[in-house]
């Protein structure tokens, strides 16, 4: 079998296809790399906003203070709490400067977590669904706390923080909110794996790996002159035939999957830095609960699904490809059939059992987190489930295209 998946090996090494598209690849990673790099907000520009809101506040606390001596008793309680606020703001904006010109994120969180002025008797009921939600305030609490413990550098802009409970807005605050959150990139080694993961591990990825890898299969046609049957004549158990083409792609997919990781690591390092791979990733949980896992944790297991989405997506070319005999059919079947299914997935997200349809996976990074279970108030949308239906289909597929194989072998003498 390790024969025939080197030939395999040197075929595609030699196929031109194979080589532009790897190319183009490459050209991607480094263009959005630009792009993610000329969004990054700098630790800089984030220390001049700082700086400019602190000049403020220290004249109001100095002019607040002032009237306190002033006023005496008479001194009002709106000035009061509002003197007592800025008491509390200008060293902790003052402790943000200092963390960010130091690297002391620690010291940076603890600022912020003082200005951002998280009060349990403000905090509005989950089910309100309003932006702040009472869930995205104490996520947003607990993910500064996160990376103080850790010392972790912050994305910026850090003003807002969203959740999927933030459902309502008040007038007038949502496209700033979604702006700036929107605008929240990172160029280090870390994060970049995280902006391009979340781009390519879906039916963009999907598409991509299916033709960089459709010339294994689908130019293997058991026609007079099919290539298949040039395999056949070698020396080899029939039943490995199947199963080397198969491992050859898996083989080269994980191949270009760790090299698709170590060039963006190394890519963002040169040019940033290597990152945090502890930074705290959101996860969902059911009845407002939640959980944070380091962000390192969270493209592994996005990194292992979209493996699984690959290897589901390969059983349905190879079963096309072994039905129809014929290259761009089985192409085209096989990328109709995933478009339709995810529509189809959309249509029966409502309906029972449901959750083991695979179609419904083929978008990790919102199955990982929880955000689809969240959206369509449904947690049987989990990964694990995820995994069971990816697995479960691709081998039904693969039996079939076997004995498929058989038949045709057969019947053809």
């Amino acid at each position: 079998m390790f024969s025939l998946i080197n030939i395999e090996w040197i075929k595609m090494k030699r196929s031109l296809f194979f080589k532009i598209l790897l190319f183009l690849l490459t050209i991607g990673i480094v263009g959005y790399y630009i792009y993610i790099f000329s969004n990054t907000i700098g630790a800089d520009e984030v220390s001049e906003v700082i700086e400019s809101s602190l000049m403020s506040e220290k004249e109001q606390l100095a002019h607040l203070e002032l009237l306190e001596q002033e006023e005496g008793d008479s001194f009002d309680q709106s000035s009061r709490h509002a003197l007592k606020q800025y008491r509390e703001w200008v060293p902790a904006h003052q402790a943000q400067i200092d963390g960010i010109a130091s690297s002391d994120w620690t010291k940076w969180a603890n600022g912020n977590i003082i200005t951002k002025n998280f009060s349990e008797t403000n905090l509005p009921e989950y089910w309100e669904h309003k932006y702040q939600s009472r869930f995205t305030l104490e996520t947003h609490k607990s993910m500064l706390e996160w990376m103080r413990d850790r010392n972790i550098q912050p994305l910026w802009p850090n003003n807002f923080w969203l959740t999927q409970y933030d459902v309502y807005f008040d007038e007038g605050i949502e496209p700033i909110v979604r702006n700036d959150f929107g605008k929240r990139h990172s160029s280090s080694g870390s994060y970049f794996n995280y902006h391009l993961f979340e781009k390519l591990f879906t039916m963009i990825g999907i598409f991509f790996f299916i033709f960089l890898f459709s010339d294994i299969v689908t130019k293997e046609g058991e026609g007079r002159n099919g290539p298949i049957n040039l395999l056949r004549t070698l020396p080899v158990h029939r039943l490995a035939v199947l199963p080397s083409k198969f491992g050859a792609v898996l083989l080269m997919t994980i191949g270009t999957l760790a090299g698709i990781f170590l060039f963006a690591t190394l890519l963002a390092t040169v040019f940033d830095r290597f990152g945090d791979w502890d930074y705290p990733t959101l996860i969902y949980g059911e009845n407002y609960t939640y959980e944070w896992v380091p962000l390192g944790l969270f493209l592994i297991k996005s990194v292992w699904l979209f493996l699984l989405v690959l290897i589901f997506s390969y059983s349905l070319l190879f079963f096309f490809s072994f039905l129809t005999n014929h290259a761009i059919i089985a192409l085209g079947i096989t990328l109709t059939l995933l478009v339709l299914g995810v529509n189809w997935a959309e249509q029966s997200v409502l309906s029972g059992n449901t959750h083991f349809f695979p179609f419904h996976y083929l978008n990790v990074f919102p199955i990982i987190s929880n955000e689809f279970a969240v959206l369509h108030d449904n947690f049987a949308f989990s990964y694990q489930n995820g995994v069971l239906s990816l697995v479960v289909s691709s081998i039904v597929l693969l039996f079939f295209t076997y004995l498929l194989s058989v038949y045709r072998y057969r019947t053809r003498g």
